[in-house]
């Protein structure tokens, strides 16, 4: 059974990779932490460790016009990705489906062929000025601008137009879209969360009372992401009970390795309330089978900024901060960093096939 899951904030799909990526990215030596595409300036070079991670110091400057960088070899090479997109561009959000990798920015919404013999940046014919967000369904994509509503894209041959879906919705700004394995549509935001069982014809207000993040499936198991923790539905998103809140606010959830895994602030309370060193090392790891109990993975990155973007590829678990994309087997407790950070913002992480997206970040 299919779930379809999608995010907001920090766009991240667990995706299962094949074993060539296994077989090609071997652990990196502390004396030669990874190989950096040749724009990127490196002036120092020190390793030292850092509670279990083998941290690279140096100093880079970040080149105009890369914005967003590829691997494919599990991240021990990169290279620029983004080089025929125009000048002054923020991405936000970067999807692959059926072959087409996706971007949405301050400039509209581009898409690229994995398929075509000479694959170039196209922009697609989007009826709105930008797109925060790309969202995959079984019947093609939900983008979603967010003031003004979200659409989803009919692959008809004959028209491939996008069509409106949010004019039944009271609040159009959307934060989260999921489509459930019985093929319903959740989409949520600050309003709480609505559901529609007709393709977004009529909406149902299922929850209402927080501000929801982003929204994940697991074997029918829904977990909600809210200001006051963790939501869980076990009935298709009909009724929600907050289940975990002992970890602060949570930001972002994904499925890695068959376990749900979510951010979380780490600390009682709004995580914007947090200040100083109680905000810097706040920030938490939690993973849960089942959606009810929740288990501490403590990241320890880095003992002065928040772990970002999370996902796997293969046998490798990659996270962002501000320091860079770190890298991590599966089976192990060791991260090393394997691409660091040209920008201040971290990288948005994402993945097509069997190759690993790292954006600049951008906007909130």
């Amino acid at each position: 059974m299919q779930s379809y899951i999608f995010s907001f904030l920090f766009v991240f799909q667990s995706l299962m990779a094949c074993k060539s990526i296994q077989d090609k990215a071997q652990p990196v030596a502390s004396n030669n932490a990874f190989q950096v595409i040749a724009a990127v300036e490196k002036h120092t070079e020190t390793t030292e460790s850092v509670a279990g991670v083998e941290k690279l110091t140096e100093t880079t400057e970040p080149v105009p016009g890369q914005i967003l960088f590829q691997s494919s070899d599990g991240g021990n090479t990169w290279q620029d990705f983004g080089a025929e997109l125009p000048k002054n561009m923020e991405v936000w959000n970067t999807l692959e489906h059926n072959g087409q990798v996706y971007l949405g920015s301050n400039q509209g919404l581009y898409r690229r062929s994995n398929l075509a013999i000479a694959p170039v940046w196209e922009k697609e014919n989007f009826p709105g000025e930008s797109v925060e967000n790309i969202f995959a369904g079984k019947d093609g994509l939900y983008v979603s601008n967010y003031e003004h509503g979200f659409y989803l894209y009919h692959k008809s041959f004959l028209t491939g137009q996008w069509q409106p879906i949010h004019k039944g919705l009271p609040d159009s700004r959307i934060l989260s879209v999921a489509e459930t394995a019985q093929g319903n549509l959740l989409v949520a935001g600050e309003f709480g969360i609505y559901k529609s069982t007709n393709n977004g014809t009529t909406w149902k207000y299922v929850y209402q009372g927080e501000w929801i993040h982003h929204v994940v499936e697991m074997d029918g198991i829904l977990i909600a992401c809210c200001d006051k923790g963790l939501l869980r539905s076990a009935d298709g998103g009909e009724n929600w009970k907050l289940q975990h809140t002992e970890s602060g606010s949570a930001f972002y959830a994904t499925v890695i390795n068959h376990q749900f895994v979510a951010r979380m602030s780490g600390a009682e309370g709004n995580w914007s309330d947090l200040t100083g060193d109680a905000a810097a090392n706040s920030n938490r790891i939690r993973t849960s089978v089942d959606g009810i109990s929740w288990e501490r993975m403590e990241l320890r990155l880095t003992q002065m900024q928040f772990p970002s973007d999370i996902i796997q590829l293969g046998a490798f678990i990659f996270c962002s901060n501000e320091q860079g994309v770190f890298r991590m087997a599966s089976n192990s407790e060791h991260w090393e960093l394997v691409f660091p950070n040209i920008g201040q913002a971290p990288y948005r992480l994402s993945t097509s096939g069997n190759t690993i997206l790292a954006t600049v970040g951008s906007g909130c």
